[in-house]
């Protein structure tokens, strides 16, 4: 119930942030955030917005995300200390990095060019709904809590006032750690041991999965669409231009060549594409335990990527 209650409540907020980001990326045309920052006084609407489903992403009360966290930490808390331990820690990096996101784009001074403003109507209308629907499903949780166990068959379990105020602390305390940072009071620099400097390139580089993602899918990705396009391009020329022009009689042959080249590239293919297609959907059961498994060996499989990069690609001074 803890986890269906965190994902029901995830619904809501993460698609507010990540709508006002796609907003605010066209807004300020880049997608970097050293080009934004003050955006709170050109797009006010977006930022409340935003400030709304951060606090709910932030588990601070009474949003939902604050419910939704709780009941997961204290399900995870049955494991064992070390587990809510585990969970804690988690829940003060995820306000510490939803307070840094929130400053560094809506707060402070204006580091882009150009004027950004509010998305139209049509954009801005769902995600400021959503960003109130995060404070309201807060506000209506113990309500709702009930009729959510009922429908997915589940027992609600009564909050643990001990998990809550451990939780919120953390939340607090993940918050208060950014603040003394902006504010200069905990200053943080690159380490000098070697490992942990080490440590710090890798965690500064997002554990290197967007290398990773570029290098193994993106790059080659582009580069297979290439050279496919010229290969094609290759192929429409002989087939209408440069077989057509040597007589009729090689007419006849390049037509029987043509269809058989269109069978393959409008049939073949899109057949191939369609039994691809029925064998991912095949994997969309609905069934959260299966995605849960997706996503464990998706984890191992990049953390094993990630190891054998640092030990053998990449290697630290």
């Amino acid at each position: 119930f803890g986890g269906l209650s965190h994902l029901v409540s995830h619904a809501v907020f993460k698609a507010t942030l990540f709508l006002v980001a796609g907003a605010v990326i066209h807004a300020v045309h880049s997608r970097y955030m050293d080009d934004m920052g003050g955006l709170r006084r050109y797009m006010p609407l977006s930022f409340a917005a935003f400030l709304l489903a951060a606090l709910s992403l932030a588990a601070i009360p009474p949003f939902s995300g604050w419910w939704s966290k709780d009941a997961a930490v204290h399900a995870i808390s049955l494991l064992g200390w070390n587990a809510s331990s585990i969970a804690l820690a988690t829940a003060v990096l995820t306000a510490a990095y939803t307070a840094r996101m929130l400053y560094l784009v809506f707060l402070g001074e204006y580091r882009g060019h150009g004027k950004p403003h509010e998305p139209g109507p049509l954009m801005l209308y769902p995600y400021l709904l959503l960003g109130v629907a995060s404070l309201g499903l807060g506000l209506a949780w113990p309500w709702l809590e009930h009729l959510l166990a009922h429908a997915a068959g589940l027992e609600a379990v009564e909050a643990d006032k001990a998990v809550m105020m451990l939780g919120t602390a953390a939340s607090f305390a993940g918050i208060s750690v950014i603040g003394l940072y902006l504010a200069g009071l905990a200053p943080v620099g690159v380490p000098r041991n070697p490992l942990l400097r080490g440590l710090h390139a890798f965690l500064y580089d997002r554990w290197l999965i967007n290398s990773l993602i570029y290098r193994l899918i993106v790059y080659p990705g582009a580069l297979l669409a290439r050279s496919l396009q010229g290969l094609e391009y290759a192929l429409d020329t002989a087939v209408h231009v440069l077989l057509p022009s040597m007589g009729l009689g090689l007419v006849n042959r390049s037509a029987r060549l043509e269809q058989r080249y269109d069978a393959a590239v409008h049939i073949g293919l899109p057949a191939a594409g369609a039994a691809l297609s029925r064998g991912v959907r095949s994997m969309q059961t609905g069934d959260v335990r299966d995605y849960i498994a997706y996503f464990m060996v998706g984890m191992v499989l990049a953390a094993i990527v990630s190891a054998l990069v640092i030990a053998f690609i990449l290697p630290y001074p």
